[in-house]
């Protein structure tokens, strides 16, 4: 049995907008990914909350999650080591509904990209070109907090 490979997502703001209320088509596409992906939700909440106090957040944050339906094999107290960050605070490479981002994870071709690209070719999709080349260097001109965005470890 092949471990499935793991998508970090973090919480508040990219499952959740800022009334506690999941963001459309969010359960819908992390349902699908997680048919593929073990899907580990991470968040911020822990850097204010005392040690001690972890426990009843997980807890809480656990009843959050399934209370609206939402997939998940763990929660992490920190962004942890994945293969996909979907994360609302990243550099952003276009305005990503969660339609476009099931559409970018489950349609990838990252098993034949090469330096060159997919199949040796030149990657036409800015993402794409900067999986393939290594480079983190490729930014948006206009960044909001409600715009998604995907980041390669």
């Amino acid at each position: 049995n092949k471990e499935k490979e793991s998508i970090a997502v973090d919480l508040d703001g990219t499952i959740f907008d800022n009334n506690g209320k999941p963001l459309e088509n969010c359960i819908e596409v992390l349902n699908k990914l997680h048919d593929k992906y073990k899907l580990s939700i991470y968040t911020a909440r822990f850097d204010n909350t005392p040690k001690e106090d972890w426990q009843s957040l997980i807890k809480e944050l656990e009843f959050l999650l399934k209370s609206n339906n939402v997939p998940f094999d763990e929660i992490s107290i920190i962004k942890p080591t994945c293969k996909w960050y979907i994360d609302n605070r990243g550099i952003n490479y276009g305005q990503n509904s969660w339609k476009d981002i099931e559409a970018l994870i489950l349609n990838s071709q990252e098993d034949t990209i090469t330096e060159e690209g997919p199949q040796g070719k030149e990657p036409e999709n800015p993402l794409e070109k900067a999986k393939a080349t290594g480079s983190g260097t490729l930014v948006e001109e206009q960044i909001t907090d409600s715009t998604f965005n995907i980041l390669y470890k």
